[in-house]
């Protein structure tokens, strides 16, 4: 006998796959999936297998009941192509929908029907995206990637309507693209706290691209190298900070004086800068402390002891000496 929009009676306390509690919510009981081995339910989770017709076999099943509630939908494609049509999980609610090694080759923005309103954390596993999968969700919280193949874009309007994010993960396989984020791509997300970027080789921001509007902002953190328009970096809240791997430009007035300026942000590199006649304003600024996570190896000669060691040096380690002739 199928079960239909069965609670569970105990209420469910802990955390989700993204580590947001989810004290006090209650999810259906497991049907009776008759899917041979391909739609398999337990404990609140729903796995669909990378068979030929699986997923429409088993999406479709779950539609065909009253709105069901589970916590997690895993689907494993098995590296095959991929389209998310709209209302793909149909009345079927979510808090987290994860999809592995798959060929992402179409999204509609309402692909998550009912779990719009309930998912938390939406995550991509592997395979590679050939569009950017935009959602409109009035809930979601996380949207991750994870070793998948990066497209080389990051679009103005990729987050356009997901009021409530509040991490982003870009988590490329490596040898990947660059990226180059547009113009708005972080505008509007009011409760934005991380961007972080990892095992892309170069990441572009163009103006107005790291425009913040969240005073809960933390940190926008990219694991390469990147290169900074003027304008791009905006809204940083105090205490918040940008840390690179490498930065790849002159340190010029034009890029970072309204990004310090603007009340406290912090910047810090990985690897060691070029630290030259460009950074003497800096050097010489009341943003200095917010610098000093900066580090720097230099041409000027004769240098401070402590850039024999650039793993210790910073912007701080420039003296006067050394800047004389950078007017």
């Amino acid at each position: 006998m199928v079960a239909r929009n069965l609670l569970i009676a105990t209420v469910v306390l802990g955390m989700n796959a993204m580590g947001i509690a989810v004290t006090g919510r209650q999810y259906s009981a497991c049907p009776q999936l008759a899917t041979e081995n391909q739609c398999m339910c337990s404990e609140g989770k729903i796995t669909i297998l990378g068979k030929e017709g699986a997923m429409e076999s088993c999406i479709s099943f779950l539609q065909g009941h009253q709105p069901l509630k589970f916590r997690e939908l895993h689907v494993f494609t098995l590296r095959g192509n991929l389209s998310l049509p709209q209302n793909w999980l149909g009345d079927t609610q979510f808090d987290s929908v994860f999809i592995y090694e798959a060929n992402v080759i179409g999204v509609d923005a309402n692909f998550l029907g009912a779990s719009a309103d309930t998912i938390r954390n939406l995550t991509f596993r592997g395979g590679s995206l050939n569009v950017f999968p935009k959602v409109n969700s009035s809930s979601l919280e996380k949207f991750s990637t994870e070793g998948t193949k990066q497209l080389s874009d990051l679009p103005g309007d990729a987050f356009q309507h997901t009021p409530q994010l509040k991490a982003i993960e870009l988590k490329a396989s490596s040898g990947g693209p660059a990226i180059t984020m547009h113009s708005g791509a972080l505008s509007g997300l009011s409760h934005l706290e991380s961007v972080v970027m990892r095992n892309i080789p170069a990441v572009d921001l163009l103006p107005a691209s790291a425009s913040i509007t969240s005073p809960f902002f933390k940190t926008l953190d990219i694991l390469g190298t990147v290169t900074i328009a003027p304008g791009a970096l905006s809204g940083f809240p105090p205490g918040s900070e940008l840390v690179v791997e490498r930065y790849d430009g002159l340190w010029s007035q034009e890029i970072f004086y309204n990004f310090f300026l603007s009340g406290g942000p912090s910047m810090r590199t990985r690897d060691a800068q070029a630290c030259e006649c460009d950074m003497a304003w800096l050097r010489y600024s009341s943003f200095l402390d917010q610098v000093d996570g900066v580090r720097c190896y230099t041409g000027f000669y004769p240098a401070s002891p402590r850039f024999l060691d650039f793993l210790d040096c910073t912007i701080r380690d420039l003296d006067q000496q050394m800047l004389q002739n950078c007017y």
